[in-house]
């Protein structure tokens, strides 16, 4: 299916069935270089002195750092599982994930600001615990002040609509035409990104489903091979459903073979649930072979 800027409803559906969004995030490792170490160890080594490079961790193995450094990854492993690919750090978020993504995100924030009021209620101790750590090496100005560490770690969700670039009509007809066919390139390019990305999540989801509810051999203590049923999370059937809907509202190119295995995989879950499946074996059953039959029309 190919987008065609002379037929703007095309490009209205997409500006109006979806959002541009982004977050970002700034944070500080506490590290700070030493040249002179540096540079002693480039001489005993007889190696010129810029090849080396040291780097003193002001706040080493400090557990809420790690903690708050770490959310930043939970954050944009969350933006891009909600998310699509568009360009550059904008992602393109489904009009009808709007409601569950900013629920979520608002909680991730929160969780943030938790986690960094936490390290800085702490961080006048942790300083004069480094004193004891880092002997020599310890230099009370290497460390940031309360205030700049709180401006040192920020998060920040923005959002934009996907444009609708009408700029055709203010450029002379020569250059219109050169900019509608690039741009026109453009956006069959990002749409067919968004939709190779929307099949993989949905393979994906389908495989750990199918995997989850599959059996496998295990040898137990006495050395006997016994068949134990695989483990199913809710978070991997409530995904599963999630996708669904989203598929439903959002199917940029019209995929009709999408749309039906969408479509199957809904009428195959909408009876059950993680704990039907923990608890039944035929369910089980029959979700997997359901499941691994919608697979094979993608595999």
């Amino acid at each position: 299916m190919t987008i065609e800027l002379e037929t703007p409803k095309h490009i209205t559906s997409l500006r109006t069935s979806a959002i541009l969004v982004g977050v970002e995030m700034t944070a500080s490792n506490f590290t700070k270089s030493d040249r002179g170490i540096a540079s002693r160890i480039s001489q005993e080594a007889n190696a010129k002195a810029n090849v080396t490079k040291v780097a003193h961790e002001l706040l080493a193995n400090d557990p809420d750092l790690r903690l708050l450094l770490n959310h930043r990854q939970t954050v944009y492993n969350f933006l891009d599982s909600w998310t699509l690919p568009w360009m550059g750090k904008l992602r393109l978020l489904p009009s009808s994930s709007i409601e569950k993504f900013l629920a979520k995100y608002n909680e991730l924030e929160q969780q943030f600001y938790t986690l960094l009021d936490t390290f800085l209620d702490k961080y006048e101790d942790k300083i004069a615990a480094q004193a004891f750590v880092r002997g020599d090496f310890f230099n009370r100005n290497d460390y940031p002040t309360l205030e700049q560490v709180r401006g040192a770690f920020t998060i920040k969700l923005y959002h934009q609509p996907v444009p609708e670039n009408d700029f055709r009509v203010q450029v002379a007809n020569d250059q219109a035409a050169d900019l509608q066919r690039n741009f026109q390139k453009q956006v069959n390019d990002k749409v067919q990104e968004a939709h190779a990305a929307l099949v993989e999540k949905f393979v994906d989801v389908m495989q750990s489903l199918s995997h989850c509810c599959d059996v496998e051999e295990v040898t137990g203590k006495d050395g006997e091979i016994k068949i134990r049923r695989r483990k199913i999370y809710d978070s991997t059937v409530e995904k599963a459903m999630d996708l669904c809907e989203t598929l439903e509202a959002f199917n940029p190119m019209g995929d009709e073979r999408l749309d039906k295995a969408r479509s199957e995989l809904f009428d195959t879950l909408r009876t059950v649930d993680a704990t039907t499946l923990r608890e039944s074996d035929s369910a089980r059953s029959r979700v997997k072979a359901d499941v691994d039959s919608i697979l094979s029309k993608f595999c």
